[in-house]
């Protein structure tokens, strides 16, 4: 489906719940709770398919601008008329179509489009559309995954820290100045495992109206989002990340005490200094 089916199916949604208004509301500007209810679920469409065209816009956005940053194929230097390579498989739209059947049929159905790499041994890959779309929901969703970092990696990452900071000290003329020792701790960044699962009838699992795909990038991606967000927050290191509120209880220089029962002005300013330093 395009933008502009969406734009229509927007337009005729639109056009329909104004003639429904104007047909159910009665001398006196008012309608029944039950066409009421009518309404609001036309409008509740309507908002739905102004978020997806939003989506569609930007992810149109975000492809115009890296295929402005990608540089001519070489082949094009060479050879005038070619510009050499092609879609990737995964990238093609006879590879997603295939992936939608076999959805649909349980893995009973796969075809020769899923083959990616005949070496190899395993479960297929989702089109690369699918992948991105994926992202930008995370993205969207996750608010701790847009204030983060991502790094891309094969395999554990270790990040080298500074354990101890310098400290700075006044020095007399022709006074002797002393060095001390900086320390570093590694932290080490590893994969972990995600999953979220749905069981659907066969019947709505075949039924074409049914927008398998959208389904499963819109809410997948919401459900993955939230599981990443509360372990981004709360994770406990075990079978999944650790989180940072996990990592400042363990920090006990990040605490203050106060000074007595009351919390004074000197409290307030000592716990300001000591969350600079975290």
């Amino acid at each position: 489906m395009t933008i502009q089916d969406l734009y229509d199916k927007r337009n005729n949604l639109v056009e329909n719940a104004r003639k429904f208004l104007e047909e159910h509301t009665d001398d006196g500007g008012m309608i029944s709770a039950e066409d009421a209810a009518v309404y609001d679920k036309m409008e509740v469409d309507v908002l739905a398919l102004e978020k997806q065209i939003e989506r569609f816009k930007n992810q149109e956005e975000r492809e115009a601008q890296l295929s402005a940053l990608q540089p001519l194929p070489q082949g094009i230097l060479n050879q005038p008329g070619s510009f050499g390579g092609s879609k990737s498989n995964r990238a093609s739209d006879e590879y997603k179509k295939a992936a939608i059947e076999a959805i649909r049929s349980k893995c009973t159905k796969i075809s020769n489009a899923l083959q990616t790499n005949p070496d190899l041994s395993g479960g297929y890959l989702i089109p690369d559309e699918w992948d991105t779309r994926l992202i930008q929901t995370l993205e969207e969703e996750n608010v701790m995954r847009r204030l983060g970092t991502s790094i891309t990696t094969s395999g554990e990452h270790k990040i080298n820290i500074a354990a101890t900071k310098p400290a700075a000290l006044w020095v007399a003329e022709g006074g002797a100045m002393t060095f001390g020792n900086g320390t570093f701790n590694q932290i080490s960044l590893d994969a972990y495992k995600v999953h979220v699962g749905i069981l659907v009838t066969e019947e709505l699992l075949n039924d074409n109206a049914f927008g398998l795909e959208n389904y499963i990038l819109e809410q997948f991606g919401k459900a993955i989002a939230n599981a990443e967000e509360d372990a981004f927050i709360n994770g406990n290191g075990t079978g999944r990340p650790t989180g940072f509120l996990t990592t400042l209880a363990a920090d006990t220089s990040t605490f203050i005490t106060t000074t007595g029962a009351n919390i004074s002005a000197d409290d307030i300013i000592n716990l300001e200094y000591s969350l600079l330093d975290i």
